[in-house]
């Protein structure tokens, strides 16, 4: 935790804010990272990739997301009973949008390539797919990202992404730009 954001930066707590489950069977089981925070009905909700135990080892194609919520944001945070909310994916993108949060999904697993929203932030549906290029292990600049997202309409205009393409210099960063139009989506 830090005051501002040059720090200085000060550990909360030697626990994790978010722990994997003990249950072999959980989509969360083997491992959980890659989360991203936002502030949503004066709560901050915490979204993340997980793997099962029984499929971790396969790789980023058994990746699903689930959200956990806390009132802080040092937690705890509570895993929400219905996880995963996203069956694809291996990173976490998701941002306020419309009065809900849309989620960009990678080209793995049977939802891949897609963008996905929901108004409550937990019962996410396809709103686009493309074929074409998409931001890779992306971070979006969101701003205003700790006001309430159900007063959020704009959604993001631009981020950084990984670059795979040119592998004389693989990987690096680059900035990609996105619009989507409030009318879009409903």
């Amino acid at each position: 935790m830090a005051d501002s954001p040059d720090g200085p930066f000060e550990r909360v707590s030697p626990k994790p804010v978010l722990e994997i489950s003990d249950l072999p069977d959980d989509f969360d089981s083997y491992r959980i990272d890659d989360a991203c925070i936002l502030y949503k009905d004066k709560q901050y909700w915490m979204y993340y990739k997980g793997r099962s135990f029984k499929h971790g080892k396969e790789g980023p194609r058994n990746t699903k997301m689930g959200v956990a919520i806390a009132k802080n944001p040092e937690g705890p945070y509570a895993k929400y009973k219905n996880n995963p909310i996203i069956t694809s994916g291996h990173e976490v993108m998701v941002w306020p949008y419309n009065n809900g949060v849309m989620a960009l999904i990678s080209e793995h697993g049977p939802e891949g390539k897609t963008l996905q929203f929901a108004s409550d932030g937990l019962r996410f549906a396809r709103v686009a797919s493309f074929d074409a290029d998409y931001p890779k292990a992306p971070g979006s600049y969101r701003q205003g990202n700790f006001t309430d997202a159900s007063k959020q309409e704009k959604g993001i205009d631009w981020g950084i992404s990984m670059d795979y393409g040119n592998k004389e210099k693989w990987p690096h960063l680059l900035k990609y730009t996105m619009s989507l139009k409030t009318s879009e989506v409903k």
